[in-house]
This record gives structure tokens, sequence and C-alpha cells, in this order.
């Protein structure tokens, strides 16, 4: 909760800080392909610690849908969500490799900013970042944790008012502890994915 209170006042003193003529909002949507994903963390037992966890996902494929706007000529900020979903065939527990066969499935919400390195023009490249949590469902058990994301792309004019976004993309996330049942958990799970995909994006409004 005190993390959707700070993203929404970080959202509130953006609009504050740019008149309201100068922003124009936005709606998107878009698909991502996931070309390398890690699972990690470390294996306990009880209270005891028997080694690490890795899992190497095949690629995921995500949804998303984004609600934002621009700031000005180079800044934009969005709320956005996104579903995803991954094969896990295998993983090595405590240097044993072992089938696991199951998927992986994430929601992701995130507070994001992106900063247009050239304001004008039909392509547009951009770097941008976010904050935000992420839920991860696997085998059955659900865990909910902090989530990053960097990215770099280029914004391309298609029409008037619809914008097209071609980038790559970082997503990370930890949780505090995995509990896999019969009192064995796995502490710290990072889930890492870097993806690309394409987003389709309508302007409420001129462009600036």
């Amino acid at each position: 909760m005190r993390l959707f209170t700070a993203l929404s006042s970080v959202a509130g003193m953006l609009a504050l800080a740019a008149p309201a003529s100068a922003i124009t909002p936005y709606v998107s949507g878009g698909i991502g392909f996931g070309g390398a994903q890690s699972l990690n963390g470390s294996v306990r037992v009880g209270a005891v610690d028997v080694g690490g966890f890795r899992a190497d996902p095949g690629g995921e494929i995500s949804g998303e849908i984004a609600g934002g706007g621009y700031f000005g000529r180079r800044l934009a900020a969005e709320i956005a969500f996104r579903y995803g979903r991954a094969e896990l065939a295998s993983a090595t527990i405590a240097g044993q490799s072992t089938i696991v066969d199951t998927e992986i499935e994430t929601l992701t919400v995130l507070a994001r900013s992106r900063f247009l390195i050239v304001p004008r023009g039909d392509v547009r490249p951009f770097i941008g970042g976010g904050i935000g949590v992420q839920r991860v469902a696997m085998g059955g058990v659900e865990r909910t944790g902090f989530a990053y994301e960097g990215s770099a792309g280029v914004t391309l004019t298609v029409a008037p008012r619809w914008d097209v976004d071609v980038a790559a993309r970082y997503t990370g996330s930890t949780t505090a502890a995995f509990d896999a049942g019969s009192g064995v958990a796995v502490d710290g799970l990072r889930y890492r994915t870097i993806s690309g995909g394409v987003t389709l994006r309508y302007l409420f409004g001129a462009r600036r």
C-alpha cells in the first residue's frame, strides 16, 4: 500500500510540474517475447540452507496495457499492467537437476517513464525505467515482491495520433520466500527477463 501511495504521489507531482496544455494523455497496448529468463534463489529445509536453486524457463510471452501521458516533448510517464507466461521444464536444486514441468505466470504493475532522446521527428529513440510490484505464480503457489524495469528503444510516428514503440526491456523482481511445501522453501527468489516487444499507442490530443 505504501508503494502505491508513493507512486501516486510521484505521478501527482509530475502532473503539477507541467502545464495542462503541455500534457498529452494516451493509452497503449503491446506484446512481448522474452528471449532470456532466469529464476534463482536459495533452498531451505526448515531452518537449514541446503544450497542454491536455479532454473532457466523457456521463452516468455507477455501482453500489457498502459495509460499515461507525454509531459512536454521529451518526458512520458505511465502506469502499466503486464501479464506473462513461460514454461519451466527443469531446475537445479542444491546441485541436483530435477524435472519440474510447470508454468511460471507473472502479473506486473509498474509506474514507469520514458525520456525521448530526440524529441521531434518520426523516429525518436528513448530510454526508460520503472518500479512496481510483480506477482509470481509457480506450481500452484503465488508470491508478490518488488519489481523494476529498464528499457531502450525507438518511438515511430505512424499517424497524427498513433505511435509504435519497438523496445528491449530488462525486468526483474525479488520475493522474500517461496514456499514449496513439506517444509521446503526458496528464499530470495529472483526472476529476471530480457525481452523485446512492440507497443501501439493512441494519443488523446495533438502531438507536442
